[in-house]
């Protein structure tokens, strides 16, 4: 038997993997909510004291795949909203950069609006947020202990904390004026004197705070202070009009430098949280450390310090419990074992939970009565919950699927890669602010899928400056470099363009090649305004240098194939083995390594996509009356009724704007659920 709703195309039990925190959908309250709590207890105990009570990292297991890691931490960022600066990390892919992942990853996640899914025009980013806060915080000390005495009109240390007239951003009142006016000549040498005892590695953070602040939108100083932020070096030029001094300006090599260098931000940033709110640091698919040895004990090792030296801040780590006992925890060095809490451990869906989970997914959608009483049959209940027996979460939701389809579970067996592979990548398609660069899925990519099953090897390249971190031999057919950069100032270019001129120079008769793979918002290389290095860079584009341009189509798959890989690692993936999903990885991506290997370096695009003109606030409108209007539709039946004003793509992104609107993806279609 199966089941039938007027006008529902899709099942609506077909997801049951959260690929993102914020990707989770509607839960059953009382299912892991003692851990959750727990959770929630540790977080107001860092509020009040700036540290983790129990000095440890809060360790989530689940007993099996399925039980909800993901999507537990989804309920923690959605209970933190407002309250944390709350950042995802799964694993990174090297010991030499590690620091340099996980700040990147921090700060892509500040770069962003504290709620994606409650966007307005002009609404500012976390991390306009943090610099408000920090800055007037800073200011108001100035001002309560003597240091700053000259203040237009009556602003008190009372009114820079908390008035909602005064701002640093963008208020028009006189004494916000004021203040930004004098702010880089006469306040700042203040404020520095403020943070002496929160003893940063840096000093002129509150300069480029106040630029990050005070700059317009997708400008290009906000562009560069986020450059600084990230620790990759500026050009002296835009460091000179910064004003930063040469010390200030983040270095390009030896790479060990940079790697402390990262940390170095990653430590002030929580140190200046004390002025405006905790970090909460997840560190999620935890079995994917488990590739290499030296992975999951540099996982134990960076655990350890970032407990040890930073502060305000609250660790979360998860895994399945048979890896965790059987890998990761013996692979650590025995001094980083007892960093961990005592186990929260995961539990099984009850019956009572199961039919509240199956009412949840049905709302939705309006099913009648007789609908909803058939598919809740004891008859089809009581033999799956006998006596105290549970099921996961995910395992449970498979069940239903079925049944809504009308299969049984012992005429099915395992699904095609192809066809779950498919479905990851639409989920990446549906969801373009995951496909930010992220150098660890190209660093994967390189030393993983894309020489499987080939006569290629790949190893590791030692060089100080750290520009190519692996090298492609094909037997005496071809070399290639591979280096992971993602913006660089034009010295760094120029440097990368004549060490590969140079190499390639010396290697007559084979296909030598530096590749730097580009996602859709890095910019084209070289820049139009770099008129000294511009001529070097562009001859190596002509000889060896290879920028590899990706469309969001193809930077959606190759990051689907990460995650999908790493999903298999956890047991996440319908009984496929992570070795299993690497060999179909390198059948399904064989194609990118024939591009690779091209004697020919790749053509790159006139110029780099442009995102179409938006009237946000009205898309946003027209998208929340419609949704809840018809409860649920296409994106592409949302196109229609919309008069086609506005493409699948800017609904597909919009859509993820609206917390009340669930999408549930499939490869051929995305569905727009209306959620109360």
């Amino acid at each position: 038997m199966s089941f039938n709703i007027p006008g529902l195309s899709v099942n609506p039990f077909e997801k049951d993997l959260v690929h993102q925190p914020r990707d989770t959908p509607a839960s059953v309250a009382s299912l892991n909510q003692t851990v959750l709590d727990r959770l929630l207890v540790r977080f107001e105990q860092l509020k009040s004291s700036g540290q983790t009570v129990s000095g440890k990292a809060e360790l989530i297991l689940s007993p099996a795949p399925g039980y909800g890691k993901s999507h537990l931490i989804g309920r923690l960022f959605d209970a933190l909203s407002g309250k944390a600066m709350r950042v995802y990390i799964p694993p990174f892919e090297t010991s030499s950069t590690h620091w340099q992942s996980i700040l990147f990853l921090t700060i892509d996640e500040l770069d962003q609006v504290t709620d994606p899914s409650r966007w307005l025009p002009g609404q500012p980013t976390q991390l306009d947020l943090f610099a408000e806060n920090v800055l007037r915080r800073l200011l108001a000390m100035a001002m309560r202990n003597g240091s700053m005495q000259v203040v237009q009109g009556k602003l008190t240390a009372d009114d820079l904390e908390s008035s909602t007239e005064f701002s640093l951003r963008n208020a028009k009142d006189q004494p916000s004026l004021w203040v930004r006016d004098h702010f880089l000549n006469d306040l700042l040498p203040i404020l520095r004197q403020q943070l002496a005892p929160l003893r940063l590695k840096a000093a002129e953070w509150p300069r480029i705070l106040f630029r990050y602040l005070t700059a317009g939108s997708g400008s290009e100083v906000r562009q560069h202070c986020l450059t600084w932020f990230r620790y990759e070096p500026l050009d002296a030029e835009i460091a000179s009009d910064l004003s930063l001094a040469k010390a200030e300006n983040p270095v390009t090599e030896p790479v060990e430098n940079v790697n402390v260098g990262a940390w170095s931000r990653l430590y002030d940033l929580c140190q200046l949280s004390k002025l405006h709110c905790p970090f909460v640091f997840c560190f999620d698919q935890t079995e994917g450390y488990t590739a290499r040895a030296e992975l999951v004990a540099q996982f134990g090792h960076t655990i350890s310090k970032l407990l040890a030296e930073a502060t305000n801040q609250l660790t979360v780590v998860t895994a399945n419990q048979a890896i965790w006992d059987a890998k990761l925890l013996p692979g650590m060095d025995i001094a980083h074992r007892d960093r961990f809490s005592s186990p929260h451990m995961l539990r099984q869906l009850s019956r009572a939970e199961g039919e509240q989970l199956i009412d949840l997914r049905l709302k939705p959608f309006s099913p009648p009565a007789e609908i909803l009483t058939s598919f809740k049959d004891s008859k089809w209940l009581n033999p799956l919950f006998t006596g105290d027996r549970g099921w996961s979460a995910r395992e449970f939701t498979k069940f239903c699927r079925l049944r809504w389809s009308g299969e049984k579970p012992e005429q099915i067996g395992r699904r095609p890669l192809a066809e779950i592979f498919q479905e990851y990548i639409a989920e990446f398609v549906a969801n373009a602010h995951w496909l930010k660069f992220d150098p660890d899925v190209f660093r994967w990519l390189v030393r993983g899928p894309l020489i499987a099953k080939s006569e290629i090897v790949c190893r590791p390249i030692s060089f100080s400056h750290g520009y190519f971190e692996f090298l492609w031999q094909q037997r005496d057919l071809a070399e290639l470099r591979f280096g992971f950069i993602r913006e660089g100032p034009h010295n760094q270019w120029k440097k990368i363009s004549e060490l590969t001129l140079q190499w390639v120079g010396g290697r007559p008769g084979k296909t030598s090649k530096v590749i730097f793979f580009r996602t859709t918002e890095l910019a084209k290389v070289p820049k139009p305004t770099w008129k000294a290095s511009g001529p070097i860079i562009r001859k190596a584009l002509e000889s060896g240098l290879d920028l590899i341009y990706l469309t969001r189509d193809e930077t959606a798959q190759l990051y689907a194939a990460r995650d999908l890989y790493n999903e298999a690692a956890a047991g996440n993936v319908d009984g496929y083995s992570d070795a299993e999903v690497l060999d179909f990885l390198a059948k399904e991506l064989v194609g990118w390594r024939d591009r690779l290997l091209k004697s020919t370096p790749s053509i790159p695009p006139p110029t780099l996509p442009v995102g179409e003109e938006i009237d946000g606030q009205r898309l946003i409108t027209e998208l929340r009356s419609l949704v809840k209007r018809h409860k649920f539709l296409s994106v592409s039946e949302a196109v229609d009724l919309l008069d086609n004003q506005f493409s699948e793509a800017a609904i597909q992104e919009y859509s993820s704007k609206l917390k009340e609107i669930e999408k549930i993806v499939h490869p051929k279609s995305t569905l727009l659920v209306w959620r109360e």
